[in-house]
């Protein structure tokens, strides 16, 4: 094997610290997409069912209102 062919101890720790560092900014990246994706869905669903318990009291009064 010549020298060219050989792979030296430091290339192989900056090729392992530079995907450790992509590794980790994938996570990173990911963990934060779905925190935003969760309270989005959280949101809209309360949005959702105070829509509907208004729509309930809505329901409610008028059947009263018929008795």
């Amino acid at each position: 094997m010549t020298n060219k062919e050989t792979i030296k101890e430091p290339e192989i720790r900056f090729i392992f610290f530079f995907l450790a560092v992509i590794i980790l900014a994938l996570i990173t990246g990911g963990y934060l997409y779905y925190h935003h994706n969760i309270q989005a869905v959280q949101a809209a669903k309360e949005i959702e069912l105070k829509v509907i318990a208004e729509l309930k009291v809505e329901q409610i009064q008028a059947w009263r209102n018929e008795r």
